[in-house]
């Protein structure tokens, strides 16, 4: 199907870049990118209300990847259903926004912490600035990388808009989001 066809609601969403160690997986970091929304869920517990959206990234973490390291052109994603019509290439999200910039925000924030969990992890030594000086180093050494991503995203969607919610829909998700 071709893509300026598909109905699926856009947003924006965090996308986390993962890497494998010996204990499961590391996040190394977080950006922000346009996403098909396929599912909305509330979860109701005893005391709040979770929020759970299944959504498809515009392209995969193994196409930005290709292309940091290959320098290779990317492929739009789309999502893909099995037999029982079940997509099975999406990536549960706890939050969706509107706006780069609003997203932006909670991906800045989600990246420092990274950056503070690693300096957390230095011991309080002799040579604590010179390991502080190379965790900064690169740390920011890569936040330029995955910035510079998010924007060549952007500029490869900008043919892709967003759809805004109805204002009741709005607010009763921003409700949620606060208690969660």
């Amino acid at each position: 199907m071709e893509i300026s066809k598909l109905k699926y609601p856009i947003k924006y969403a965090i996308m986390s870049f993962e890497k494998a160690n010996n204990f499961g997986h590391d996040i190394v970091f977080y950006i922000t990118s346009k996403c098909y929304v396929v599912s909305e869920k509330y979860v109701y517990g005893s005391e709040n209300v979770k929020y759970v959206a299944e959504v498809v990234f515009l392209w995969s973490e193994k196409d930005i990847m290709e292309h940091l390291c290959f320098n290779r052109g990317f492929k739009r994603t789309v999502p893909k259903y099995d037999f029982d019509f079940e997509c099975i290439n999406y990536t549960k999200v706890n939050r969706l926004f509107d706006s780069f910039d609003e997203a932006s925000i909670i991906t800045d924030k989600l990246n420092k912490e990274i950056l503070d969990h690693e300096l957390g992890t230095i011991p309080f030594d002799q040579n604590y600035e010179v390991k502080r000086k190379k965790i900064e180093e690169t740390y920011y050494k890569t936040l330029s990388k995955y910035k510079k991503i998010e924007q060549i995203i952007e500029t490869e969607t900008i043919d892709t808009e967003i759809t805004y919610d109805s204002v009741n829909d709005y607010k009763n998700k921003q409700k949620i989001y606060n208690v969660c």
